[in-house]
């Protein structure tokens, strides 16, 4: 359903309208650099005024493919704000290795990174078709994070 916001002074709101607000909807992202093939994704989102909150997970198949850096645009709304710096976290998982991850902002869309460990400091960069490894069938891109939308 569409979102009933904003509100107007002096409105009556429906049923329908007050039971939407905070509705969970499934989405499946719309990737660069990914092509899911056979994946499995499962992807959620709810929309409170102008925040998005998302959670999902995505298991690649035989048939998915990382080309280099990747991101999903975002199911509703024209634009993120880039003002965003972190916008979630989450892990990656390879046959039980994990890796760290978060995302953030870039072109509209939400990118994924990865810490990593070097001596004393951690360092962020993006994840890509070898980074933080080669990937495979059954590995796994998890996250949840909010987004300001417009």
């Amino acid at each position: 359903m569409a979102s009933p916001f904003p509100f107007t002074s002096g409105q009556v709101l429906t049923a329908a309208q007050l039971n939407s607000i905070g509705e969970v909807t499934a989405f499946t992202p719309s990737w660069t650099n990914f092509t899911p093939g056979n994946a499995t994704e499962s992807w959620h989102y709810v929309q409170m005024n102008e925040w998005l909150f998302f959670a999902g997970a995505t298991t690649l198949g035989s048939t998915s493919s990382v080309t280099g850096s990747f991101r999903f645009a975002i199911p509703v709304g024209s634009q993120v704000s880039d003002d965003i710096v972190i916008a979630g976290s989450g892990y990656l998982n390879q046959g039980g290795t994990y890796a760290l991850s978060h995302m953030d902002v870039t072109s509209g869309n939400l990118r994924w990174l990865v810490s990593t460990a070097g001596g004393t400091n951690v360092s962020i960069g993006t994840i890509s078709a070898t980074s933080p490894w080669t990937w495979g069938t059954g590995d796994v891109i998890r996250g949840t994070g909010a987004v300001l939308i417009s």
